[in-house]
């Protein structure tokens, strides 16, 4: 059986925590790591516990639920169903990518509805990550070798700089953005992370995160210190975090680097 979810409660209203929490309780799939009764101790208990998923009411004290998520970098924020007593801010909980909405008060029946979409996330985005550690790219149509990214221009105003891919220690994700790491160096590219995903060679790079790639030879140490917490390590001494649903690509880093 899979470990469970990981969630963490975040409301300022004691009562409505309370009655989550129970209906969360009937299940076997999804565990409470911790609860927030304000913005501010959303955002440190998602940041200590690390879950897969936030419970975020939308008004609270010192942050509401939007800015919880606005002060969170990219690679750290949760899924989301959003719990709130009123039903205005429905559409802008989905602008935010968010998994489901509640209503107050709670009813059983669809606080179960919404952890079953929280699974079907997770499972979803999981099957992405081990399709990306796979390949990058599909076969080509006519059986012809596959080819990668191999040279990358950078401009730098009426000039572009030609920079080996093999030589880019990572690439961290800026809005529709790259920032490529080399030589000591950074460099900003208007390419979204989506698609250097599909043009680096896996056999060179790895992807660890929605917002980080980085070159399997720069990893100096992949650091574990439990199932669900791991980074790695690299020869500039950048560190960088492995998210869940990219968990499996560990193994292979682990075995490449053994």
């Amino acid at each position: 059986m899979p470990d469970p979810i990981r969630c963490v409660i975040a409301d300022d209203e004691p009562p409505a925590r309370r009655l989550l929490r129970r209906f969360l309780d009937e299940r076997d799939d999804i565990v409470v790591a911790a609860e927030a009764g304000s913005g501010r101790e959303a955002v440190d208990a998602i940041r200590l516990a690390s879950p897969d998923v936030v419970f975020l009411d939308v008004s609270m004290p010192e942050l509401n639920g939007f800015e919880v998520l606005a002060s969170l970098p990219a690679d750290e924020a949760p899924l989301v169903v959003f719990v709130t007593a009123y039903d205005e801010y429905a559409v802008r909980a989905f602008d935010v990518n968010a998994v489901d909405y509640l209503l107050k008060p709670f009813e059983g029946g669809r606080v179960h509805a919404a952890v079953d979409r929280v699974v079907a996330a997770i499972e979803r985005e999981s099957g992405a990550a081990r399709d990306r550690a796979r390949a990058a790219l599909p076969p080509a149509a006519d059986g012809r070798e596959r080819t990668y990214l191999r040279r990358l221009a950078v401009p730098h105003g009426e000039r572009s700089e030609i920079i080996r891919v093999e030589a880019i220690d990572r690439f961290e994700a800026e809005r529709k953005y790259v920032r490529l790491w080399t030589g000591g160096r950074s460099h900003l590219v208007r390419r979204p992370i989506s698609l250097m995903a599909k043009v680096l060679d896996p056999a060179v790079f790895v992807q660890l995160s929605r917002s980080a790639i980085v070159n399997i030879e720069r990893i100096r140490e992949v650091v574990q210190p439990t199932p669900r917490d791991c980074h790695v390590r690299l020869e500039d001494g950048a560190r960088v975090k492995v998210t869940r649903g990219y968990q499996g690509v560990v193994d292979r880093l682990l075995f490449d680097l053994e």
